[in-house]
């Protein structure tokens, strides 16, 4: 994986695919037709994709209100993966900002699966 997201668009919008395919891995076939993604149409008005990774992926859950934002930061820029759950209007959006370094990127799918865990509890 090249972990550089802005080397190419193609590195783009692997890293785009990586995220949808471990989402969905994680939420298994059955669940995944309950959410939205990409959630946040992440495009100019021409339809031109921005390719900022903000985000490089959303979600959203139709059933429960409860949404993910993945924010990736230049590698050069970013040292410390941050993460939150925003509460709004009873809604709940998990926010993870990261860089996009292997490390990073595999400790924000941790956080990710433990936040979709604790709606099966």
């Amino acid at each position: 994986m090249n972990w550089n997201y802005s080397a190419s668009d193609e590195a783009y919008e692997a890293m785009e695919r990586y995220w949808k395919r471990l989402f969905v891995n994680m939420l298994g076939v059955h669940d995944a037709d309950d959410w939205i993604t990409p959630y946040y149409k992440h495009q100019f008005a021409d339809g031109t994709p921005m390719r900022d990774a903000n985000p490089i992926f959303s979600a959203f859950s139709r059933t429960s209100g409860r949404s993910v934002r993945i924010i990736l930061e230049p590698m050069e820029e970013f040292d410390e993966l941050r993460h939150w759950v925003d509460e709004n209007e009873g809604k709940k959006e998990l926010v993870i900002v990261s860089a996009s370094t292997e490390l990073q990127v595999v400790k924000a799918g941790e956080i990710l699966e433990a936040w979709l865990n604790e709606e099966r509890r």
